[in-house]
């Protein structure tokens, strides 16, 4: 897939949508910002440390989906296209929702099986949308596991044509699509917000008071009259 990110004129318009739209969820922020990346995705700003399998990419490598980054340790978590590129993906979202602090957020890509795209990419490129989640699917995960989605995302309408001056010439698209017809994008960028309830004890004068109205109604304290 990386090849094909940097590599083809669809792929690299893509890319520049998904960095934007990455880009945006990293102002202002403070706290650990961890990438982890299953598609050799390297182009992060310096303050992210970057997970991944493959030496020389990445800051640390490690066994995905599994991060050896300790729990509550992360304020946001970046991962592009994770979902469909790793098969273990229920695992893999409860990883994302133990490392990061309470109210962090996951913040990531993926392609949408129901876009235009599928009619205009060749067929050697249409299998790095073989395992693309449906959006319902993809939040019926994420309640799952914890998250709750805050913000989303539809990006690239224009049709996949192979050369960059076709992308540009169907550039008007972009606002057209985003109006008119939102889901037929070509990928979609979703931040989800790791959910924590606190629980919250009863007073102990409100408990006290409970217990002592539950034993009056046992029977050997029942008066008689």
């Amino acid at each position: 897939m990386a090849a094909w990110l940097d590599e083809t004129a669809p792929g690299g318009y893509l890319k520049k949508l998904e960095q934007a739209f990455f880009s945006s969820q990293l102002n202002d922020l403070h706290g650990l910002i961890v990438a982890a990346s299953f598609c050799g995705w390297s182009c992060w700003p310096e303050q992210v440390l970057r997970l991944g399998r493959h030496a020389g990419a990445v800051d640390v490598v490690c066994a995905l989906p599994q991060l050896p980054l300790a729990s509550g340790s992360v304020q946001v978590l970046l991962l592009p296209h994770g979902l469909e590129l790793c098969g273990q993906r229920r695992e893999l979202l409860l990883e994302c929702f133990r490392v990061l602090a309470p109210y962090g957020r996951l913040v990531f890509s993926g392609f949408n099986p129901y876009s235009l795209w599928r009619l205009g990419l060749p067929e050697k490129d249409l299998g790095l949308r073989r395992n693309a989640l449906p959006l319902p699917q993809v939040r019926k995960l994420l309640d799952e596991t914890g998250f709750r989605p805050e913000l989303g995302r539809f990006m690239a309408y224009v049709p996949p044509f192979a050369g960059e001056r076709a992308l540009r010439r169907w550039q008007f698209m972009e606002l057209a699509g985003n109006r008119w017809w939102p889901a037929g994008a070509a990928a979609y960028g979703l931040v989800a917000v790791k959910t924590v309830y606190p629980l919250t004890p009863l007073a102990e004068k409100s408990g006290r008071r409970r217990e002592e109205e539950a034993l009056s109604l046992l029977p050997g304290n029942c008066r008689q009259g």
